[in-house]
């Protein structure tokens, strides 16, 4: 049963109840055994879950928000160092250089999510269609209303 429904945990069980029932222990003891077993088994699941998407989550604001915001708050101090009269020639490069970056650290950010969730990078690939997107659109914003919230603009 355990197997035609694939269920470790279905199975696990019965083989632990058929186990004891071999050995000559109670059922009552076996299916006490087993049910604290099962519940010790889960809450590690549960546990490790909650690890797995922290770190998780640390990738995903590490992409979409602190790298972005980082590197257009920069742009936007550039911008402001260039109107005071102070024009760095490599200011249009800077910010293709630093859009390219964006783009780049979201797909890796991606790529470590897939390994991270389900130990293969080819899965990452899908959150690298919403990573991208979404840290360069910030990255856009912050170059737009930087200048507003430092008041320079």
């Amino acid at each position: 049963m355990g197997e035609r429904l694939k269920s470790k945990n279905l199975d696990r069980t019965f083989r632990m109840i058929l186990e004891g029932r071999k050995t000559g222990g109670s059922l009552s003891d076996v299916v006490e055994t087993v049910a604290e077993d099962l519940r010790a088994v889960l809450a590690l699941q549960r546990e490790r879950k909650a690890n797995v998407m922290m770190s998780v989550m640390f990738l995903i604001i590490a992409a979409i928000i602190a790298a972005p915001f980082a590197l257009g708050m920069i742009m936007t101090y550039n911008s402001f160092i260039a109107s005071v009269g102070k024009p760095n020639p490599l200011a249009d490069v800077a910010v293709t250089a630093a859009g390219g970056y964006i783009i780049i650290h979201s797909i890796i950010a991606s790529l470590l999510i897939g390994i991270v969730l389900y130990g293969s990078a080819k899965k990452g690939v899908k959150f690298a269609l919403l990573l991208v997107p979404a840290a360069y659109g910030v990255f856009v914003v912050i170059q737009m209303l930087g200048p507003k919230i430092l008041g320079t603009g």
